[in-house]
């Protein structure tokens, strides 16, 4: 009971912070829960109530009358949803977001030795990441107008981690040296590519002048 309220108490936490991550319930009530018992998947959906109920509430203060505070939140919560719409998965930026993307996030080494894991099978219950990685590739399918914010796309890093490491695997298993080259390249790209996370963006440089 204690490591299953504390399961329950950080997954409703993940999904109160960024709602979206739901996704992650479709493999949990799938493949995880064994086995399958109506109290179970009850539980589990319901870690997704405390997110539910601070928009509800959010969406109360906002839309219902509330005096004081600013509409921005009213016009930035019409602008989200009207971004949710199927044409934006066809729209040649998204095309744009999702190969500079997937290359920035992941490296062009990482993305390489996840598509050589197709070919290999996961530890454990391969079910799990065929699931997973299909669940959260359609959510990103969905939130396709929303895929210029590059924090998104952490939603892949668990799957894409997984088929990383049955890829670098594989390709020790038939040559240390090429293996060896292979995370150590990923491991200097990654580095590269996140330089810019400890950096001020040129855009937040005047924002104590601005406040």
């Amino acid at each position: 009971p204690l490591w299953l309220g504390l399961a329950v108490g950080l997954l409703a936490t993940g999904l109160a912070v960024k709602v979206v991550a739901a996704s992650i319930l479709i493999p949990l009530s799938v493949v995880i829960v064994r086995p399958k018992r109506g109290w179970k998947l009850a539980l589990a959906a319901a870690t997704v109530l405390p997110a539910l109920l601070w928009y509800g509430y959010a969406a109360s203060q906002i839309w219902g009358g509330a005096e004081g505070g600013s509409r921005a939140s009213a016009d930035n919560g019409a602008i989200w949803l009207r971004v949710l719409v199927p044409t934006a998965l066809f729209r040649p930026e998204t095309a744009l977001n999702v190969g500079r993307f997937l290359i920035r996030s992941f490296t062009p080494i990482g993305l390489a030795l996840a598509f050589l894991s197709f070919k290999r099978r996961p530890g454990g219950d391969p079910k799990l990441w065929w699931v997973w990685g299909a669940s959260t590739l359609a959510t990103l399918a969905i939130l396709a107008g929303k895929l210029h914010h590059e924090y998104y796309w952490l939603m892949l890093a668990p799957v894409l981690a997984v088929g990383v490491g049955i890829g670098l695997d594989g390709l020790i298993a038939r040559s240390r040296t090429l293996g060896g080259m292979a995370g150590a390249g990923l491991l200097l790209l990654a580095l590269v590519q996140s330089w810019s996370t400890w950096k001020t963006p040129r855009e937040w440089a005047n924002l104590s002048e601005a406040a």
